[in-house]
């Protein structure tokens, strides 16, 4: 898209998509060297639209490497009658994938096709324009995504932990083609595919009135960092678990009810020992779902017509890591209809929030269960489009970043060294810490006897205090630790310094004496008395 380049301005529409749709996209120029690891490890997703580059064999296998890795790899072949050298190109680096440029075909020509086989990259997409190009051979486990009768145009291939996606047209995203019947989402979603490549989170959002990857539960993860799958169709859901293992699933329903499809993967990924979080409002429409208990609750009811949500426990991090939510309650400001189910909390699980300004029985909307795996809000957090604590953030998205960093990161961890005594002037003693924090580390500070004597950023890995010098005392070292979302961790270890202590010599017991060689000694003695005596009478 760039003025020095050719084709201009290309790719300059759907780089604008990608953005504007929460993607970062940058451009690698050929510099005449090797790709190397550190062109491309920072970014999810490689887009490889230059099809008549020699590339080396380091470079083949570079790209094949890090796809396996966990990354997604996007390649626009074409067709060209003249010169087959690119078309050669794509099918060496994708040869163990299973892709391949058809090098005996034709110019596909272009057409309209709906010819598709079911993938989640055809998400609202029913119909797409291809504009030319060449047919592609796939094989193994490799297969078809988009078709024109018996020929494939589109395919995909997940080697390792990656994602890999070929198109044998080059033009089908350009400035001229972007626009046509459903080119753009179908744009879109290999991007956000392949940019999912082993992710550990997986959102349902349903959300009618923005794109799925603009939600505020999307936006959250992003700000977190998060590598996650996102999907807008509940059928979605059912085949990726079915199909992938994730760590983390949200689901975001301001719209549809829960099918029992969808209640059957949910209550599987639970009873496995998975995380999740769902913000749903129609729980008191099925009050005997088996879920339900599970999750710690009986839906009673729907919440009244434009209800405050109020926060019962101010203190637990939903409410106030990484950020502090600065008010009392949740004000709604967007209609969705209903809006939410009271519900009675059994004994296994905690409220958090409820419709009454104080803690009351059968009125709760935020329950926490399953030793703080499960968190159900029977509340929609996407009513929350305002900014009732004035943070200039949007509250939704605040309650979603919270929640999300609360269930997705284990808190920060701390070892216990054994408390240290030595003796007044011994030198080479320390203590040595070694914190853990999974959201990332941030800072640390330590305190001598409650006053801070060391403090500044914390890098991760070991950290050690030298405690020579101190006089005879006990003095207690205490070192916390945060990690970047704020959540903290102490150890307290006790250093006992002794009162310094002179060294005696001391003469360690030999042999018994020879009792002769006592009476030598003794008129030995008694010779030296004689002659002192005779040299001081001399001296008269």
């Amino acid at each position: 898209w760039d003025t020095n380049v050719t084709w201009v301005p290309r790719y300059n529409i759907w780089r604008d998509f990608l953005v504007n749709h929460s993607f970062i996209v940058d451009k690698l120029y050929p510099t005449g060297s090797n790709l190397t690891y550190a062109d491309i490890a920072s970014f999810d997703v490689l887009i490889v639209n230059t099809p008549n580059i020699n590339y080396s064999v380091s470079e083949i296998s570079l790209i094949r490497t890090w796809v396996d890795e966990g990354n997604g790899l996007f390649y626009l072949g074409d067709w060209d009658g003249i010169n087959d050298e690119g078309q050669t190109r794509f099918n060496e680096l994708m040869e163990p994938w299973g892709l391949a440029i058809d090098l005996a075909g034709t110019d596909s020509g272009v057409y309209v096709t709906s010819d598709f086989n079911d993938h989640p990259t055809l998400e609202q997409v029913t119909s797409v324009q291809i504009s030319g190009g060449d047919f592609l051979d796939v094989s193994g486990d490799a297969y078809p995504i988009v078709n024109q009768s018996t020929d494939v145009i589109v395919a995909a291939a997940e080697p390792g932990l990656g994602r890999v996606v070929a198109s044998g047209d080059i033009n089908l995203f350009d400035h001229n083609n972007i626009a046509l019947e459903y080119n753009i989402a179908f744009s879109i979603n290999i991007i956000d595919w392949l940019a999912s490549a082993n992710a550990d989170v997986l959102i349902l959002t349903d959300e009618p009135f923005t794109h799925r990857l603009n939600t505020p539960v999307a936006k959250a993860a992003n700000e977190l960092g998060l590598k996650y799958m996102i999907t807008d169709y509940h059928s979605n859901l059912v085949y990726y678990l079915d199909e992938y293992d994730y760590d983390l699933l949200i689901v975001d329903s301001p719209w549809y009810g829960w099918s029992l499809a969808v209640i059957d993967e949910i209550t599987e990924h639970i009873e496995g020992g998975e995380k999740f979080i769902a913000s749903y409002y129609w729980a008191h429409i099925d009050p005997t779902n088996p879920l339900w208990p599970l999750l710690g609750f009986e839906p009673l009811a729907p919440v009244p017509t434009d209800s405050d949500m109020y926060i019962w426990n101010s203190g637990h991090p939903i409410f106030n890591l990484p950020v502090d939510y600065a008010a009392d309650r949740f004000y709604p400001t967007y209609d969705y209809g209903t809006e939410g189910s009271l519900l009675h909390v059994f004994d296994n699980a905690t409220s958090l929030g409820g419709m009454t300004a104080g803690v009351e029985e059968n009125q709760s909307t935020i329950v926490l269960a399953n030793d703080g795996r499960t968190l159900f809000n029977a509340y929609l957090i996407d009513q929350f489009q305002g900014d009732y604590d004035n943070s200039t953030y949007m509250d939704s998205f605040e309650l979603w970043l919270n929640e999300i960093a609360f269930m997705y990161y284990d808190r920060p961890i701390i070892d216990s060294p054994d408390d240290v005594t030595y003796m007044e002037t011994e030198t080479g003693n320390e203590i040595s810490w070694t914190p853990v924090a999974d959201a990332g580390p941030w800072e640390y500070v330590v305190k001598e006897n409650g006053s801070i004597i060391e403090s500044g950023h914390w890098n991760g890995g070991i950290i050690t205090i030298n405690v020579d010098g101190v006089n005879a005392s006990i003095t207690d070292y205490q070192l916390t630790v945060f990690d970047r979302l704020g959540y903290s961790v102490s150890d307290l270890v006790s250093l006992n310094v002794t009162e310094y202590v002179e060294p005696t010599t001391t003469t360690e017991p030999g042999a018994p004496l020879d009792p002769t060689l006592l009476i030598i000694i003794g008129v030995g003695a008694a010779v030296v008395i004689v002659i002192i005596i005779i040299v001081m009478k001399k001296k008269k």
